[in-house]
C-alpha cells in the first residue's frame, strides 16, 4: 500500500491546486471577504503541502536549499500555522457578526503566527537531519522532537475540531439543496484529518512503551485523503453546484436563442425597422448568462411586435384552435409562415385583422413567453423550406 499512497500525491496536489485556480476564478470582490480569503489559502497550503510530499519534489528541494528535511518542517507549517488558522477564520467570519469574526480572525492569524515560531524554534534546536519519512521512529528519544510533533498535531487539530463542531453543526440547521451535504461532507473530511492527528498523538507514547504503529498506517493513508478530498469537495460543492446551475440557465437561453433565430430573422427581413440590433455579434455576448438573457429576451419582444405588425396578413383565425401546446405552436408557425409569404408576394392587406387565438396574448410572463416562442420557432423552422424573399407591397 505504501507505493499506491505514494502514487496517489500527484494526484491530490493537481486537485487541490485546480481546487484552488477554481475558487480564485470563480470568487468576486476577493479584497473585501475574509471567508474566501481564508479558505484560498486553507486550499493554497494543501496543494503545496502535498507538493513537497512528493519525494522527488522534496529531496530536490532539499539538495537545493542545503538544508536536511527542510521540506517536512514546510509541509508541517502548512498544515499548522496556515492550514488550521485559515480554517478557524473562515469559521469564525462564517459564524460571527463582522466585529467579533475580525476580532477572532485576529487571533487565529495570531495562534498560527505562535504555533509556527515554535515549530521553526524546535526544528532548528533539534537539529534533526533525518527524511522526514523516519522523523517518529528515529527521533522519539529526544523532548526537543517530542515536543514539535505534539505542537505540531495539536495546532493542525486545532481548525479541524472547530470545522468539524461548526459544519455538523450548521448542516442540522440549514435547508440549502447543496450546502446542508457540502456541511456534512466537509465535517467527514475534517474527522479524517483528525483520525490522522489522533493516530499520531497515541503513536509517541506507544513508541515509547515499545509498541508499534505501522498496522495503523493503511488507516491513516486512507483517512488523509478522504479528508483533503472530504474538505476541497466540500468547500467548493455549493460554488459548483451554483456554477453548474448558471451553466444550465445559459444552455437554456442559448438553445431558445437559436431556436428563434430562423423565425427571427424572417421577421427582421420583412420588418428592418423593428429591430435594434443587427443579428451579427460579437461572439462574447454570448458567454454571458446575463447578456444572452438581455438578447434573448429583445428577441422575444421584436418577434411579438413583428407578428402584430403582420396580423393584416393572417389568414382567417381558426375557431377551434388546438389545445395541445405542441399542435397549437405548430399551427401558429404555418400561420406565419403563410403570411409572410403573403405578404413578400404582395397580396392585398386586411387592416381590419385583429389578433389572433395562436398568439396567445394571455401570457404576461417573459419565461413563459420564452418557452412559447420558442416551440412556434422550432416548428417555424421544420417547415421552413428557405428565407423568404421579401417585397414591399
Amino acid at each position: 500500500m505504501t507505493e499506491f499512497f505514494i502514487a496517489t500525491r500527484p494526484a491530490l496536489a493537481a486537485l487541490c491546486l485546480a481546487a484552488f485556480i477554481y475558487k480564485l476564478l470563480s470568487a468576486s470582490n476577493i479584497r473585501h471577504d475574509p471567508a474566501t480569503i481564508a479558505l484560498l489559502a486553507c486550499i493554497a497550503s494543501e496543494a503545496i503541502g502535498w507538493t513537497l510530499t512528493i519525494p522527488s519534489v522534496s529531496q530536490r528541494l532539499d539538495l537545493w536549499l542545503g538544508l536536511p528535511n527542510l521540506s517536512a518542517l514546510l509541509m508541517r507549517l502548512l498544515g499548522a500555522a496556515v492550514l488550521s488558522p485559515s480554517l478557524l477564520a473562515a469559521v469564525f467570519t462564517w459564524s460571527n457578526p463582522a466585529a467579533e469574526a475580525r476580532r477572532k480572525t485576529s487571533f487565529a492569524v495570531g495562534y498560527g503566527l505562535a504555533v509556527g515560531t515554535a515549530m521553526i524554534g524546535l526544528w532548528i534546536a533539534a537539529a534533526v537531519d533525518t527524511r522526514h519519512d523516519t522523523f517518529l521512529v528515529q527521533n522519539l528519544n529526544r523532548p526537543l522532537v517530542v515536543i514539535y510533533l505534539v505542537i505540531y498535531e495539536l495546532g493542525f487539530a486545532a481548525g479541524l475540531v472547530a470545522l468539524v463542531r461548526f459544519s455538523w453543526s450548521y448542516a442540522r440547521r440549514v435547508d440549502d439543496t447543496w450546502l446542508r451535504p457540502s456541511l456534512r461532507i466537509i465535517a467527514l473530511g475534517s474527522g479524517g484529518y483528525l483520525v490522522v492527528c489522533i493516530n499520531q498523538l497515541i503513536s509517541i507514547p506507544a513508541r515509547l512503551l515499545g509498541y508499534g504503529h505501522v498496522r495503523w498506517d493503511v488507516l491513516t493513508g486512507i483517512s488523509i485523503r478522504l479528508g483533503v478530498v472530504g474538505i476541497v469537495t466540500g468547500l467548493l460543492l455549493p460554488s459548483i453546484a451554483a456554477q453548474s446551475g448558471q451553466v444550465r440557465t445559459w444552455w437554456g437561453h442559448l438553445r431558445s436563442f437559436r431556436a428563434l433565430d430562423d423565425l427571427w430573422q424572417d421577421f427582421n427581413q420583412a420588418f428592418p425597422e423593428v429591430s435594434l440590433f443587427d443579428h451579427t455579434r460579437a461572439w462574447r455576448s454570448y458567454l454571458s448568462t446575463e447578456e444572452l438573457h438581455y438578447l434573448l429576451s429583445r428577441r422575444v419582444i421584436e418577434i411579438r411586435d413583428c407578428w402584430r405588425a403582420l396580423r393584416p396578413y393572417l389568414s382567417d383565425h381558426p375557431r377551434d384552435a388546438p389545445e395541445d401546446i405542441s399542435a397549437l405552436a405548430a399551427a401558429a408557425a404555418r400561420s406565419l409562415h403563410t403570411a409572410l409569404a403573403a405578404r413578400a408576394a404582395g397580396e392585398p392587406a386586411d387592416e381590419e385583422s385583429g389578433a389572433s387565438h395562436l398568439e396567445r396574448l394571455e401570457v404576461t410572463d417573459l419565461d413563459e413567453d420564452i418557452e412559447w416562442l420558442t416551440q412556434v420557432g422550432r416548428a417555424y423552422s421544420a417547415m421552413r423550406p428557405g428565407r423568404l424573399v421579401t417585397t414591399t407591397g
